[in-house]
């Protein structure tokens, strides 16, 4: 049944599909397909915790942080628009380490930049699908006022639209207004 081009669904329908529970990529926390978000102060290590997760999905483990893990493509895309690649590669060097083989280090892979975004994932996803994107951060990838609900959800529609052609998680790191923690 194709949900798109119906503007309403009954619930008989919602119903027949059998779904019975959203399918997870890791544990409880994050979803097979979707939009999360993960916001924290600065260097409390929400980027290391999101390239060990993607580290996690290349290498196919079936459990993450103690969780299950449910890999099915084994790739994942990173956006880290605020390091140089010469910062990233000294990170994974102390993540990775020698621990991986080379073609878990081929199916994690990263741009620096976020210029045509949804053109370069779209691109990219038609090579080699992926369970995850990490946006890192979000702020850089967006273009617009992000006080601006309307311009937000804008955004957010273009994310979806990968989301739904590709069946794949978008995470987008946000940080926290500096001190706002204290206030």
């Amino acid at each position: 049944m194709n949900y798109e081009k119906q503007s309403w669904i009954s619930a008989l329908d919602l119903l027949q599909t059998k779904v019975q529970e959203v399918p997870m990529l890791w544990g409880n926390f994050l979803p097979m397909t979707g939009i999360a978000g993960l916001t924290g102060s600065s260097d409390c290590g929400k980027s290391t915790l999101l390239r060990q997760l993607a580290i996690a999905i290349a290498a196919g483990d079936s459990e993450f942080l103690g969780s299950p893990l449910n890999v099915r493509y084994g790739h994942a895309y990173y956006v880290s628009t605020e390091d140089e690649q010469v910062n990233i590669a000294a990170c994974l060097s102390k993540q990775m380490g020698e621990d991986y083989n080379d073609d878990v280090k081929r199916r994690l892979l990263f741009r620096t930049d976020s210029a045509d975004l949804i053109e370069n994932l779209d691109t990219a996803f038609a090579n080699r699908p992926a369970d995850l994107v990490v946006l890192d951060c979000w702020a850089d990838t967006f273009t617009g006022n992000p006080n601006n609900l309307v311009e937000v959800r804008k955004d957010m529609s273009r994310l979806k639209a990968i989301i739904k052609k590709y069946e794949c998680l978008i995470i987008i790191l946000h940080h926290t207004v500096k001190n706002s923690e204290n206030q």
